[in-house]
């Protein structure tokens, strides 16, 4: 099976319904068919749960992630990654994202900024590319 990683604008697009959010929920409902493996770091969660505390209130913003983790695992980093992503390249965010793919064997990562992250560890698809990447090896 497929492991997937996903930033949170995937989560954000639906949640808030913002733009391409009928492609990240059909994304988001292919993961809960179990036709791969959805992950998303422990950083993104917290930063997803602020985000939506701020547009919906405390209450409803942890019943929205009791909801979004019955689909998908969180993964965190430890402190080296952390060192590790403090000393590359790319954006420190990001970086953490891409070394979090590689440490958990992640084939892909899903983000509606494809172009923030410099490819090479991880293969990284919007979730429109996604969707026909999946179909074929389906």
């Amino acid at each position: 099976m497929k492991k997937v990683l996903i930033d949170n604008t995937v989560l954000l697009n639906v949640l808030l319904e913002n733009n391409n959010y009928k492609s990240s929920a059909k994304f988001l409902s292919l993961a809960e068919q179990n036709e791969f493996e959805l992950f998303i770091s422990g950083s993104s969660f917290s930063e997803l749960f602020n985000i939506i505390k701020d547009k919906l209130g405390e209450s409803e913003a942890v019943d929205v992630l009791k909801k979004v983790h019955l689909i998908i695992n969180i993964i965190s980093a430890d402190e080296q990654l952390f060192e590790l992503a403090l000393y590359s390249s790319g954006p420190f965010r990001n970086s953490i994202e891409l070394l979090l793919a590689k440490k958990y064997h992640i084939d892909v990562l899903v983000s509606e900024n494809q172009d923030h992250y410099h490819n090479g560890i991880v293969k990284v698809l919007d979730p429109v590319s996604f969707l026909g990447y999946i179909e074929t090896i389906l």
